[in-house]
């Protein structure tokens, strides 16, 4: 039985700008994504299973191995999408890649609804699966900046930059000291990434590349938690400017024992959260609010 795996993703800086050439930080997370293939378990068909750890199945498709078309499927959407995927992954090898009959059964280690990468590492396992760049399927199926495929790929953070079409990455040495002030928090609020995206295109404002690859820069090499959190106000104050959005620090959280910052499209998903007080405070505060689901920075992230 073949394994591939791919971790999951969460970009502290650079959103939506990214788009545009700028410098963006990018963390994998200790939580990502399996992919077990068994090509003597297959019939005569690809049989492709999701799973959300061990016990919820949201995905089953059969497909035609040779046309890799839907045959049937519990989500005619997911399927489809699944389809077209594995038909560019083709296209891309030359033909190279025939997958045959076989069973195919994916593993996330996180809830799907988290926004941490159930696409961009689906992708990532596909190719190298079938032996093609992952940046070239992505552009083919999901587009996107492509950091989540550098994040999947990484053993620890990435500085990301996105030039003609391919992403660039070098890996980053960055442990904040203060790492353990840092909590990245769920919203319930999940965003679709190509609408944030379109949004911010249509906005047409001068995207600030230059200030915000700056602010990437002195954000990885931060020593205090005073100016990391002052860096992370400014890319927030910048991001609202370029996209006409409120800051959610604002709009939810002004009254916050500390800074909060947004992370991949604005409005859901998570952010992050820098403060001093002790971490039963931060939960508590919160909790108060309906937000259950927070991370400390050093079980999170890679």
């Amino acid at each position: 039985m073949a394994h591939y795996y791919a971790h999951g993703k969460v970009l502290l800086s650079g959103e939506y700008v990214i788009l545009d050439g700028a410098l963006g930080i990018g963390l994998p997370t200790r939580m990502g994504q399996h992919l077990y293939l068994d090509k003597a378990d297959g019939g005569k068909d690809l049989w492709w299973e999701s799973w959300q750890g061990d016990q919820e199945k949201w995905l089953q498709v059969r497909l035609d191995p040779d046309r890799l078309t839907v045959i049937d499927t519990t989500d005619p959407g997911m399927g489809q999408r699944l389809s077209e995927v594995l038909i560019h992954a083709r296209r891309l090898s030359n033909g190279t890649f025939q997958p045959g009959p076989c069973q195919v059964r994916t593993l996330l280690e996180f809830d799907r609804s988290w926004g941490l990468g159930s696409s961009s590492t689906l992708l990532t396992l596909v190719a190298g699966w079938a032996g093609v760049d992952a940046y070239d399927l992505a552009n083919a199926t999901f587009g996107g900046s492509g950091y989540d495929l550098a994040c999947a790929r990484s053993d620890g953070p990435i500085l990301y930059q996105r030039r003609d079409d391919r992403g660039h990455h070098v890996r980053i040495p960055f442990d904040p000291p203060f790492a353990d002030n840092l909590y990245f928090v769920y919203l319930g609020q999940k965003q679709n990434s190509r609408s944030g995206i379109k949004r911010y295109k249509q906005a047409g404002t001068t995207p600030p590349v230059e200030a915000i690859s700056q602010i990437s820069l002195e954000l990885a090499s931060a020593k205090k938690r005073k100016d990391f959190a002052e860096l992370l106000l400014r890319h927030e104050q910048l991001i609202a400017r370029c996209t006409g959005l409120q800051p959610v620090g604002e709009v939810l959280f002004s009254d916050a024992p500390g800074v909060v910052k947004s992370l991949g499209a604005w409005g859901g998903d998570y952010v992050l959260f820098v403060s001093d007080v002790p971490e039963s405070e931060v939960q508590a505060y919160f909790a108060e609010r309906g937000h259950t689901v927070l991370h400390a920075y050093r079980s999170f992230v890679l």
